[in-house]
């Protein structure tokens, strides 16, 4: 019998949470089926583990919305094509638009097994009435409850997709994102940007959007103006000049550091005390897991979804939290919650709050590519 072949589809091999997951994946992939990873743009910042790449048409990143709805019957029709001549028994895609497209493909027939994987919160992601959103939501709507089985990477994503958008349970299923916990560790030891600070260290990651909020975190550092108290925030994006004047506003520029964005954040976090996360929406936040592994406390945001399944797994995950909460391996604060921030923020740096060390590296212990990888082949074969 001939091996399977699988076909990966997305935007990119770029610097994001999904690139991330494949890269981590592609080894044990490769150990089952003959692997085919197939971009919209040949971007690669990760390594594909001699994985043969194909870039399927001419894409360009900042396409208008409707040019991109016009382009997605030829994208299919070419994947479609892709598909039959690889003999591709498993067909994978991630992200909304290599979505739509693999959907759009199974139309030409081919045989492949249809597996998407939704990375974000539909609902949240595509709100408001903007051309480009209600195009998504309609799209959504349409295809994804044809597919035969969609992999969502938080139990909050998988349930927006049942409850806004109609997808039958039986279609669903829930993989948490897989972390190489060694390469972490590894990686953390390589620098020590924050030696030398004698302050009580916070620190952010994440792009510098409004869905992150990290107006919210500079806000509450207010609180904290003038005392033995710092906050560096790692990333770049289109708010980084109204970050910088609310910081000279404030009067925080000797407490508040935008360091801009680093391909290594891990000795960053390693040499924190604590790390905050201010997000409104979220998929699945891949740095609080990379947070435990450094066994660094973590105070966030109880947004939807991912950082309560996180740090307070065994709690309601419909709960609506008002003012904060202390769990196992962190605190959850109420959305864009100014007041609880500033409280939480008080309890980490008074020590009323202890965190084992052990129990964040036992927490992120669950997220081990050895564990997810499992899962991840389970669901392919099923």
């Amino acid at each position: 019998m001939s091996r399977p072949s699988l076909a990966i589809l997305l935007y990119s091999m770029g610097g994001g949470g999904a690139e991330r997951v494949i890269s981590t994946l592609l080894p044990s992939f490769k150990e089952h089926f003959e692997v085919h990873l197939v971009l919209f743009e040949k971007i690669v910042a990760f390594e594909i583990h001699g994985v043969p790449l194909h870039i399927l048409g001419r894409n360009q990143v900042h396409e208008r919305g409707l040019f991109k709805l016009l382009k997605l019957p030829f994208l299919a029709y070419q994947y479609a094509r892709f598909l039959k001549k690889h003999q591709i028994t498993h067909s994978f895609s991630l992200m909304s638009r290599p979505n739509y497209v693999n959907l759009l493909a199974s139309f030409w027939g081919g045989g492949s097994k249809i597996i998407l994987s939704e990375r974000a919160t539909p609902s949240l992601q595509y709100a408001g009435d903007s051309l480009g959103a209600r195009i998504n939501r309609f799209l959504i709507r349409s295809l994804y409850p044809k597919a035969p089985l969609i992999i969502a990477n938080s139990q909050g994503n998988a349930k927006d997709l049942r409850e806004n958008f109609g997808i039958a349970p039986k279609r669903l299923c829930t993989i948490p994102n897989p972390f190489d916990l060694e390469r972490i560790q590894a990686l953390s030891l390589e620098g020590t940007p924050l030696e030398g600070e004698d302050r009580y260290t916070f620190v952010s990651v994440g792009r510098l959007d409004r869905g992150k909020n990290h107006r919210l975190l500079i806000e509450a550092m207010e609180a904290f103006k003038g005392e033995s108290v710092a906050l560096y925030i790692l990333g770049e994006g289109e708010l980084k000049d109204e970050l910088l004047s609310l910081i000279r506003a404030k009067g925080l520029e000797n407490q508040v550091y935008l360091v801009g964005f680093k391909p290594n954040p891990y000795p960053w976090i390693k040499g924190a005390q604590a790390f905050l996360f201010g997000s409104n929406h979220e998929g699945f936040p891949n740095v609080l897991v990379e947070s435990l592994a450094l066994g660094i406390p973590i105070l966030s945001t109880d947004c939807p979804s991912g950082p309560r399944e996180i740090l307070a797994p065994q709690s309601p995950q419909e709960l609506l939290l008002k003012g904060l909460e202390l769990t196992p391996y962190g605190i959850l604060v109420a959305k864009n919650d100014k007041k609880a921030m500033v409280e939480a923020m008080q309890k980490l740096l008074h020590q009323e709050s202890h965190f084992s060390k052990e129990s964040l590296l036992d927490r992120a212990k669950s997220f081990s590519k050895e564990i997810i990888q499992e899962s991840y082949l389970k669901a392919l074969f099923s």
